[in-house]
This record gives C-alpha cells, sequence and structure tokens, in this order.
C-alpha cells in the first residue's frame, strides 16, 4: 500500500487503539473499585486484535499508487473501528467504582452494531471488488455470512451465554485466524 495512505491509516488506527488502552490503565489504576467482567475483557480484546488485523491487512497490500475513490471505503471501516474501540472499554475518567458487566449490559447493543456495521462494510467493499474485476469465486461467502450474522444475532440477542459463544466462534475465525498471516 502507499506508503502516506499507510501513516494515515496508521493513525487513526493508533489513535483508537491508545484510546482503548487509556481507559484500561483508568481501569487497573482504579482496580480496588472495579467490578471486573471476564466478558467485556474479551470483547475489548477481540476489539484490539481486529484494529491490529485491519492495519495488517493495509499493509500488507500491494505498493503503488491508490485512488481516493479506492481509499474512502477503507476510511469509513477505520471510522468506524475508531468508534468501536472507544466504545469497547468504558471511559471512567475518575470516577470510582464501575462496573464493568452492567456496563456491557448496558453498551452491548451498541458495540455490536459497530462490529455488524465494520464487517457488512467489509464484506460489501469486498463484494464491489470483486463485481467490478468480474471475480466472485474463490470467496467464502457462506461463513462470511454466518459469521456477519452471528454478529448482528448478538446485537439483537441479550443472553450472556449466547455472547460467549458467538465471541469464542468470532475469536477463533478472526483473530486466531489471522496469527499466520505476513506482511511479505
Amino acid at each position: 500500500m502507499n506508503e502516506n495512505v499507510l501513516v494515515f491509516a496508521g493513525i487513526i488506527v493508533g489513535v483508537a487503539v491508545a484510546d482503548q488502552l487509556a481507559n484500561l490503565h483508568r481501569l487497573l489504576r482504579q482496580r480496588e473499585t472495579v467490578r471486573w467482567d471476564w466478558l467485556l475483557l474479551w470483547v475489548a480484546a477481540a476489539v484490539l486484535m481486529t484494529q491490529i488485523q485491519v492495519w495488517w491487512g493495509l499493509a500488507g497490500q500491494p505498493e503503488g499508487a491508490i485512488t481516493i475513490g479506492k481509499f474512502l471505503p477503507q476510511v469509513v471501516l477505520l471510522i468506524l473501528l475508531f468508534l468501536l474501540s472507544c466504545a469497547s472499554l468504558p471511559d471512567v475518567g475518575d470516577k470510582a467504582g464501575i462496573d464493568l458487566r452492567a456496563y456491557y449490559d448496558q453498551h452491548s447493543r451498541y458495540i455490536w452494531i459497530l462490529f455488524t456495521l465494520a464487517f457488512a462494510w467489509v464484506l460489501g467493499t469486498e463484494l464491489v471488488s470483486r463485481v467490478s474485476s468480474g471475480s466472485l469465486q474463490g470467496f467464502g461467502w457462506v461463513a462470511e455470512l454466518v459469521i456477519l450474522g452471528i454478529m448482528a444475532s448478538m446485537a439483537v440477542v441479550r443472553k450472556r451465554w449466547w455472547h460467549v459463544v458467538g465471541l469464542a466462534i468470532l475469536t477463533y475465525t478472526g483473530p486466531l485466524g489471522w496469527l499466520a498471516r505476513s506482511l511479505a
């Protein structure tokens, strides 16, 4: 990918990750008054890994010129992921006594709508790209639509067990599936 475009994308991803890590730092600093929830922390880790995956995917694209028309869809994805990153952990400031399970219960719909929109955006831009190049073969549409369905269902279904199952599937198919990818 064009170096200047990658730097721009890296700034957006970097600010999103910095916001998430700053929120984690504030939670850790106030750990005695925080009611921890492993599910929210798992979601936050999945969001962090998604940010890294997206940057990694952009960095692995071929060198050369890129039009603004090709970059704008990536900017939309980066904005959605920025919002997702900001939502993944509470902005606690200096407020003591935050309950992370209650935060997740209150904000999980917003978090999963953002995740769903981001993934749907990726699928949509991939579909447009493949249609315009005349190559619809070789893309696992069924698996991708199942993953999209799981994400969307997590925005609607309030059962905690479903969030655990869905997040396990998404973690296995997403971040864990990317561990062997290289930039070269």
